[in-house]
């Protein structure tokens, strides 16, 4: 999925998957949410895709009556093609047989199995699990850190390298450690593909995040409309409107673009928020 997208590129690339997701087979299509900016844009995307697909086999002859050749024809390759046609069968997915999940943050206890899974490698720079849990645990805020998956495994691979000693944590201190795993989450996304160096630059995402964390504290809110806020953001880091101005981007682009990447989540009814509230304090 490209970063540089609005709704009609993202509904072209979904296109590309639609023989897929209307195959006889199970599918399991994984998305980050900020992917969709635009709100309840999943579900429309899939039963956009699934509707549209009534060409192939319901097709008759253009010239007169259908025969019973034709009805033949048709019956037989509407029931042994792979992807259905018609309408009914784009309901039937949409309602009956799909349904949307939500990854929930890791728990204690599966944060504690992660880190015991690395034990070997713990043991081979001198620390252990519980070390390394109990580090998380006093850190100021390090617990709701560690509740995703990514950030979690930036704090073992920390120790194991050798660039973090979880019985010297005041070398870095809480912030320390959010400067240099946040830097590195966005220089990740960035680094995925030649599109995600489009757009924004990972100091303009950053920018931007510091932006809403702040208009989020003065608003005393959590949470905020994320269409709302997104041109307040915009001119508050102006360096975004010359990005735009040079590079022909439109406000859904640098939407998307800043969703992705940028520690924030949204929901389906388009509110925008940071994924732990450590993050917006940070």
């Amino acid at each position: 999925m490209d970063e540089r997208t609005d709704a009609g590129r993202r509904l072209e690339l979904f296109s590309n998957l639609a023989p897929l997701l209307s195959c006889p087979c199970p599918v399991l299509l994984t998305s980050r949410p900020s992917h969709f900016v635009e709100r309840g844009e999943l579900n429309h995307l899939l039963g956009t895709l699934l509707d549209a697909d009534t060409k192939i086999g319901a097709r008759r002859q253009t010239r007169g009556a259908s025969s019973a050749g034709d009805d033949l024809r048709i019956a037989l390759v509407n029931r042994f093609r792979e992807t259905r046609p018609g309408r009914t069968a784009a309901v039937h997915f949409a309602t009956q047989s799909s349904a949307i999940y939500r990854l929930r943050s890791l728990t204690k206890a599966q944060i504690r199995t992660f880190v015991t899974a690395r034990q070997d490698d713990l043991r081979g720079v001198g620390s252990s699990p519980s070390a390394v849990v109990k580090f998380i645990d006093k850190t100021y805020d390090l617990t709701d850190l560690a509740t995703r998956p990514m950030l979690l495994a930036f704090i073992v691979e920390s120790v194991i390298i050798g660039a973090l000693d979880p019985n010297q944590s005041e070398e870095l201190g809480a912030s320390g450690l959010y400067d240099n795993y946040t830097q590195t989450k966005l220089e990740l996304d960035v680094a995925k593909g030649p599109t995600r160096a489009q757009g924004l630059s990972v100091e303009l995402r950053r920018r931007m995040a510091e932006e809403l964390a702040v208009i989020l504290y003065n608003d005393g809110v959590l949470e905020t409309s994320f269409e709302d806020v997104l041109p307040r953001l915009i001119a508050a880091v102006h360096e975004v409107r010359e990005v735009r101005r040079a590079q022909g981007l439109s406000l859904e682009e640098i939407a998307t673009d800043f969703a992705t990447s940028s520690f924030i989540t949204l929901s389906d009814d388009g509110e925008c928020r940071f994924v732990h509230k450590s993050l917006r304090g940070f």
